[in-house]
């Protein structure tokens, strides 16, 4: 009888692996599945910038919008919150878990020709959206010599 070491999120129905992608595979599920254990959650976020305005566009999927917060101090806007694990039912057993929880905190540092007085956010279906509009850029300008 062998030993093999135990690898949380390998898939035992896929015995027919080539090498390599079975080492690929194992270096993945080995990486993610030390991170399951640190109840570490990140959102995905999108950015973009139009013309007038930069968007961040948060996933947060699960989690209600009184458990997010948004702050802006010193041109850094950051998004926090936690996304809780749902209690566990007894009897039941899961064979895998994919959905990360706990805490999280995303920062973002702002250019300084925005208008940190106009920023909006917005929540709906699981995204956050944070709309940043641009102050008109300052023009330079010629002062009269008196």
């Amino acid at each position: 009888m062998n030993i093999t070491k135990f690898k949380p999120g390998r898939n035992v129905f896929q015995d027919s692996l080539t090498p390599f992608s079975a080492f690929f595979d194992s270096f993945i599920n080995d990486a993610v599945s030390k991170e399951e254990h640190t109840n570490f959650f990140r959102p995905a976020v999108d950015v973009k910038e139009t013309e007038t305005a930069f968007e961040l566009a948060f996933s947060l999927p699960g989690i209600e919008k009184e458990e997010v917060k948004v702050e802006l101090k010193d041109n850094r806007l950051t998004v926090s919150g936690e996304r809780k694990k749902e209690t566990e039912e007894k009897n039941t057993r899961f064979h895998r878990v994919e959905h990360y929880y706990g805490n999280f905190s995303r920062s973002f540092m702002l250019p300084e020709n925005i208008k940190s007085d106009a920023i909006e956010a917005n929540f709906k279906n699981g995204v956050l959206t944070v709309a940043i509009p641009k102050a008109e850029a300052v023009q330079p300008k010629t002062i009269e010599i008196k």
